[in-house]
């Protein structure tokens, strides 16, 4: 059975100057309502104190990665001379960077946890100057994936993209990062659905520190698109464990459970290749 997806992301990313985190708001020339359009298409804006770049769906994992790294790269070029990009999970920012309307702004639509199918809280901080990194992911119908029509459907990519390229992510994340922003966002099973499938909104935005990472990133959720297909979304794991290793960063648990999906053969034969780069 041939399963496809359209793709597309639109991660936040940390500005630094000195080896510190700056706000984004004076650097950006674009906000979420009025975004900077640039080459291809790309949205540039500040999110919060964040930067932000939103791609142009792609056809395929090769375009995909190729069109982030484009975006990477324009974004960069935007910046003052000094200033740096960094693909991070979270930061922490000096109170000076957080004065402004908008350094105080989190969340704006709802968005749901695919295992409970409840609202989830929006993001609060406080004062701690924590500010969480998304590497939201955009699954677009294609050949084969047809199940993104249904509200159901839309749960169950979620839950693939939970059971495979969730435990991937946690399996190479960087803990130390990833939890707080867990802690404050991104649990297992966040998401928003859309009118062309659904938003996968529980990675950080660390999968785009290279273009490696974003090749296997868009193969996985084409893997994760088969499973919700031949109705087998959890790949055969036990719901609650797949949650747990999630939310609590288990990188040593995802790995475990990485190598048997490989095991399984669960991932395409491009996935493992790439998987064997990375773990």
């Amino acid at each position: 059975m041939k399963v496809s997806v359209r793709l597309g992301a639109d991660p936040e990313c940390v500005v630094e100057c000195g080896g510190k985190p700056v706000s984004a708001i004076p650097l950006i020339n674009g906000s979420k309502r009025k975004p900077l359009v640039g080459e291809c298409g790309t949205h540039f804006s500040y999110d919060n104190v964040l930067a932000e770049f939103a791609i142009t769906p792609s056809d395929s994992p090769e375009e995909f990665a190729v069109k982030i790294e484009h975006a990477k790269k324009s974004l960069a070029n935007m910046l003052p001379t000094g200033h740096t990009i960094r693909a991070v999970a979270s930061a922490v920012f000096d109170a000076s960077e957080l004065t402004s309307r908008a350094a105080k702004r989190f969340g704006c639509d709802p968005d749901y946890d695919a295992w409970t199918l409840s609202i989830n809280r929006p993001p609060d901080p406080g004062d701690t100057g924590l500010r969480s990194c998304g590497g939201h992911i955009h699954i677009g119908e294609s050949v084969g994936s047809g199940f993104l029509k249904d509200p159901y459907g839309k749960v169950d990519m979620i839950k693939a993209l939970d059971s495979t390229l969730g435990m991937v992510l946690t399996a190479v994340g960087d803990r130390e990062s990833e939890l707080p922003r867990r802690n404050l966002y991104g649990r297992a099973g966040c998401h928003r659905p859309t009118s062309y499938g659904c938003e996968y909104r529980t990675p950080s935005c660390s999968w785009i520190e290279n273009e490696t990472m974003s090749l296997l990133v868009g193969n996985i959720a084409t893997d994760a698109a088969r499973l919700v297909a031949v109705k087998t979304p959890t790949a055969g794991l036990e719901e609650s464990i797949v949650i747990d290793i999630i939310n609590t960063c288990d990188t040593y648990r995802a790995r475990d459970v990485v190598s048997s999906l490989i095991m399984r053969d669960i991932f395409s034969d491009v996935s493992k290749r790439l998987l064997m780069e990375v773990l």
